[in-house]
């Protein structure tokens, strides 16, 4: 089934630019947040997490603290290290990857589910909706095939922050704004016109990059 990247975003390891070229004029990365709670509040993540517990008892640490704790030089060299640690691309770097999870596990953050948008960022992203003057957001599949229209109110009244779509894709009904993930990917593709896309990057505070000519989906890979 051929994908409108109008409401969906790549699905294979292409040039980001090219793939959204005429439905969207720029393209960020928000980059997934390590969390650092106790072990038995990580084990809710993917379960069922409530946002009092995620305001009162979680912590999102940034991938610039990642980088800084575990010595490791580059946020692309970081997310080239996730990628291979879950078989998205050929594992070659053993060694680094279990250097990696020791160090996580003595400072205690937890890496970032692939595939999601994080817990920590849904209500940023849905206020951001809100802030564009959209009552309402579609929450589609990753092959644009099925949708739902969702009050941007209710989804941030819900007791548990979650989208309820496996690898979801939220855009506005008027196509012009586009959040969505990559089954095999540790961010969130915020799509959009480029005055709207900054803005809201300089509004919530959203750690990541613009993605640029010749970048792919599967960036930072060597």
């Amino acid at each position: 089934m051929p994908k409108d990247p109008s409401i969906t975003v790549p699905y294979d390891n292409v040039e980001v630019c090219d793939w959204f070229d005429g439905f969207h004029e720029c393209q960020f990365a928000i980059l997934s947040p390590f969390i650092r709670a106790t072990d038995e509040i990580q084990e809710l993540f993917g379960e069922g997490i409530s946002r009092d517990d995620l305001a009162e008892k979680v912590q999102s640490v940034s991938w610039a603290d990642i980088l800084q704790t575990c010595s490791i030089p580059s946020c692309g060299d970081l997310n080239v290290l996730l990628q291979e640690s879950i078989g998205a691309i050929r594992r070659t770097q053993q060694e680094r990857i279990d250097l990696l999870y020791k160090d996580l596990a003595k400072h205690n953050p937890m890496e970032p589910d692939e595939g999601e948008i994080p817990e920590l960022l849904l209500d940023r992203i849905l206020r951001s909706f809100r802030d564009l003057g959209y009552k309402e957001v579609t929450v589609g599949d990753e092959w644009g095939s099925t949708s739902k229209t969702r009050s941007v109110n209710d989804m941030l009244s819900w007791e548990y922050p979650y989208v309820r779509q496996a690898n979801p894709c939220l855009f506005s009904e008027d196509r012009r704004i586009l959040y969505g993930v990559h089954w095999d990917s540790f961010y969130t593709f915020c799509c959009g016109p480029r005055e709207v896309v900054t803005g809201i990057v300089e509004k919530h505070g959203f750690e990541g990059f613009f993605f640029g000519p010749g970048d792919r989906v599967y960036w930072g890979k060597p």
